[in-house]
């Protein structure tokens, strides 16, 4: 089987470009993939956010600053996260707005889904 460094090697030498370093052109591509693909994790992470938390609105959850026992609304950002009542859910929040720890969660779905796919497709 030919691997990728041979492949790229045959493509530039059919594009007329002679000697290039395979291994630094090699890494290029790899580094653009990996941003790509974070980019797509982060997309694909905020999406499974999004569904989780319709999902948690209709079971009848809200998220803490929405809560009707708050009695006290100006401290809400010093207690952003506290849960008020049994149906506050403390990571009900836009994604960007979640502590990391939280968007991994998300992470480990989106990266877990996509693994799935690949073992699917391969």
């Amino acid at each position: 089987m030919v691997g990728v460094k041979e492949l790229l090697k045959i493509y530039f030498n059919a594009l007329g470009i002679g000697f290039c370093d395979i291994d630094e052109i090699t890494k290029d591509i790899q580094e653009i993939y990996s941003a790509a693909h974070k980019d797509n994790i982060e997309f694909l992470s905020e999406q499974v956010h999004n569904t989780w938390w319709e999902e948690k609105k209709r079971q009848g959850f809200h998220a803490p600053y929405k809560c009707p026992n708050i009695e006290e609304p100006w401290k809400i950002e010093e207690y952003k996260f506290h849960k008020w009542c049994p149906k506050c859910h403390t990571d009900m929040y836009p994604y960007n707005e979640l502590p990391e720890h939280v968007k991994e969660y998300d992470r480990v779905t989106a990266r877990s889904v996509l693994a799935a796919i690949e073992k699917m497709e391969g």
